[in-house]
């Protein structure tokens, strides 16, 4: 039996349409494989965020924050942030007399958990530092220098209504015999003052994740 021409042409295209799918289902399943090699490359440190309450939801912000992060494309590090609740201790100082120059380590109750929950690092953050904008006002009294308030004044707050926020955060190593790095985050906005922590919070997350991942 006779086979016309276009018989074969078309046998033809199907090999050749057989082929390519071939190819391109193996470039797929490599691509599958690296992705997976690479996935199973990465380490990922837990920070955990003590609290003295239940859930908070500024704290869980901020572990949000901290986890939303793409593994580092140098060191392959990814952090997974999540919170500590009910801690009645945080932090012990050594002598409260001291003032700033007492020594703060983390409570033994702390240090007991973060082990239970396998924490890598401890980021104890400190209650947020909100004040209104500073607006230059006239000194009577030299009236060459300008003087500076940090009131609720409505007249202050109509020529520069921003708030100012400043956040202070110790990040401690599961290790005891390690220092703890200290840090803090500033910004400003004319926006109402929790969402002007909530960028800060923003901020102080990124900033762990530099610390710890680069």
């Amino acid at each position: 039996m006779e086979i016309s021409i276009a018989q074969l042409l078309c046998r033809r295209c199907k090999a050749v349409a057989a082929s390519y799918t071939l190819i391109v289902f193996a470039i797929v399943l490599m691509l599958v494989l690296l992705a997976t090699v690479a996935a199973g490359d990465d380490k990922t440190l837990n920070v955990c965020i003590p609290q003295h309450t239940a859930q908070n939801a500024l704290l869980s912000q901020l572990a949000n924050t901290i986890s939303h992060h793409k593994p580092d494309k140098n060191t392959h590090i990814r952090l997974q942030g999540m919170q500590l609740a009910n801690i009645d201790q945080i932090l012990f100082t050594d002598n409260p007399f001291k003032g700033n120059q007492a020594n703060q380590t983390l409570s033994p109750e702390l240090r007991d958990r973060a082990v239970q929950e396998h924490c890598d690092y401890i980021l104890v953050v400190a209650i947020p530092e909100v004040s209104t904008a500073r607006s230059p006002q006239p000194n009577v009294a030299s009236p060459n220098v300008q003087s500076t308030t940090n009131t609720y004044d409505p007249y202050m707050r109509r020529q520069d209504p921003e708030n100012y926020v400043r956040v202070k955060y110790q990040l401690y190593a599961r290790d005891p015999a390690k220092p703890p790095v200290e840090g803090f985050v500033t910004t400003h906005d004319a926006a109402p003052y929790q969402a002007v922590v909530a960028q800060a919070l923003d901020l102080l997350g990124n900033q762990v994740f530099a610390k710890l991942a680069k």
